[in-house]
């Protein structure tokens, strides 16, 4: 007999089958005393209906860092208290640092060039860590993770190369807007020196590797801190991204100035803008942390051939 015929057979006795057992159903369900008046009569197989849940919408993780669960009084209250909180934090790290070095009066002659470079690595790790501390410590409060400020292993590969065209805009940005005041004003060039001599007398004589592991810490804490909490914070408490952008630079340039010149707003501020709109683009900060790592050890090592200093 042909196969065709075969399954033809099959499938009509499942299908008498099916008949059968739903009449056998239906009619003990007529008859639930054992009566036989309805037997002969066809029975109407009847379906019951299926309970059907409709699956909840996943989270966009892109949408992480918007923070909309998070209502604005409490974005308002966290930075108060991060900001009270490192305030104090630097302070006290300051002040633990001046004691293990021997300094009692913390002012411009007590603080030679010398003992900046000592202090300043330990000062940055102290620092990072305390930083990081606080974050995670509100972060646990509210019940949110790491994509909420931008660190997600979403894309990872894609942020990380996009690291090189932030850096290039950026840098290209700064060093044009820099010769363009240059020729404008040529005493620019003596505050450009000025600050070059400053940063000098604040960087360690470190290692290639010890340069690279330092201006990593940096870029991981600062952007950390002003990009994925700061800035996340400011826009849902104000409700816009380019107001928190402003803000946000304006506090990521304070710290820097008072120990440089006014020409490092320049540069300072480029880069703000550059890694903010970076971070809001890829809803990552892993583009800003490596830009900013990149470019701090770029400077640093261009300032020390620039002064005739090779790294050891």
């Amino acid at each position: 007999m042909p196969s065709e015929e075969i399954s033809g057979l099959r499938k009509g006795s499942l299908v008498e089958a099916s008949i059968q057992m739903a009449e056998t159903v239906n009619a003990s369900s007529s008859n639930p005393a054992g009566s036989d008046s309805n037997a002969n009569q066809p029975c109407i197989p009847l379906a019951r209906p299926i309970a059907w849940t409709p699956p909840a919408d996943e989270p966009d993780p892109r949408e992480a860092m918007l923070l909309k669960s998070l209502p604005r009084r409490a974005a308002w209250l966290d930075l108060l208290v991060l900001t009270v909180l490192v305030v104090c934090l630097d302070f006290l790290v300051q002040g633990a640092l001046f004691q293990i070095s021997g300094i009692e009066r913390p002012d411009e002659e007590a603080l030679t060039p010398e003992i900046k470079q000592q202090l300043l690595p330990a000062t940055i790790v102290l620092r990072s860590v305390c930083i990081l501390i606080l974050v995670g410590a509100i972060l646990r409060v509210r019940g949110q993770g790491l994509d909420s400020i931008g660190l997600a292993k979403r894309g990872l590969g894609w942020n990380l190369l996009m690291a090189l065209p932030v850096l290039g805009v950026a840098g290209g940005l700064s060093y044009a807007v820099l010769f363009l005041l240059d020729a404008i004003w040529p005493a620019v060039r003596d505050h450009v020196a000025e600050n070059t001599q400053r940063l000098r007398e604040m960087v360690p004589r470190l290692s290639l590797l010890g340069y690279a592991a330092l201006m990593g810490i940096v870029g991981f804490y600062e952007e950390v801190l002003f990009r994925g909490f700061l800035m996340t914070r400011l826009r849902r408490a104000l409700g816009t991204w380019i107001v928190a952008v402003l803000l946000s630079t304006a506090l990521f340039a304070v710290p820097h100035v008072l120990d440089q010149t006014w020409i490092a707003l320049v540069p300072i501020t480029l880069l703000s803008l550059a890694f903010s709109v970076a971070t809001i683009w890829r809803r990552s900060i892993v583009p800003a942390i490596v830009a900013h790592a990149l470019f701090n050890f770029w400077q640093i090592l261009m300032m020390e051939f620039a002064l005739g200093d090779k790294p050891v």
